[in-house]
């Protein structure tokens, strides 16, 4: 295979799949020799690792079609890039081969969609029912933080898919009482601050919450919470 050639051609077929008239070739470009990939060469042809895939093949719609190439090409604008990281794994498929690629069915004129919302029920506890293997807590493990903290001055773990009626009381593993946590409104969730009944923080450790739903049920989970050391910062 020479430099600057793949042995394929690749086309978008417009919005009619069978009007040959809106149909454009895309310029192909090919990740070679990236760094870290199995690719150990920047020969500008399209290679076969020895894992048996091929370098990935990118697609860009540029009008008008190329009549000729420079040895290294251009960047292309992210919106002209219709094919990204397709990678063929084993052997090329045979000359003459057509291989069609649907990413979405456009819109097409007398398309007509229907859908229902259900208005909210917070106290269909029937329903709560059935969602009672949702109910979770994240994260689990607790390691120092996480991305939904704005600071380390609030750290907090969150129960999920909770009922809008909920009592949370958490132990040690040992048994001793650490917390409780009431809920009544209507979200779906509640968070600890990892501190306990007293106000401050709690020890790096194994937790049971055992949650208590009126008219629902009652659930243990188990989570574990590593703190990191404390430093005085401000006095």
């Amino acid at each position: 295979m020479a430099p600057n050639t793949v042995p394929f051609e690749i086309w978008s077929l417009g919005t009619d799949l069978n009007d040959p008239a809106d149909d454009v070739r895309l310029v192909i470009k090919v990740q070679d020799g990236d760094a870290g990939d199995p690719f150990a060469t920047t020969d500008g042809k399209w290679t076969q690792a020895a894992n048996g895939q091929w370098e990935a093949i990118y697609a860009f719609s540029v009008e008008p079609y190329p009549t000729t190439f420079d040895a290294t090409s251009p960047k292309y604008n992210k919106k002209q890039n219709i094919l990204g990281n397709i990678v063929i794994d084993g052997d090329v498929p045979p000359a003459g081969t057509v291989i069609r690629i649907v990413g979405f069915r456009p819109l097409e004129a007398g398309d007509a969609f229907e859908f229902a919302v259900n208005a909210s029920n917070a106290q269909d506890k029937e329903a709560a029912k059935s969602s009672f293997d949702n109910i979770t807590v994240f994260p689990n493990p607790y390691f120092a933080s996480h991305e939904l903290e704005q600071s380390k001055y609030n750290r907090f773990v969150r129960f999920l898919g909770l009922p809008q009626e909920a009592t949370i009381r958490l132990f040690s593993l040992s048994g001793v009482f650490i917390s409780k946590l009431e809920k009544n409104d209507t979200a779906d969730y509640l968070d600890w601050n990892l501190t306990n009944k007293d106000g401050l923080p709690v020890a790096s450790g194994m937790y049971l919450a055992y949650i208590d739903m009126p008219g629902i049920g009652e659930k243990i989970l188990k989570l574990a919470v590593i703190i990191e050391a404390q430093y005085i910062d401000r006095i």
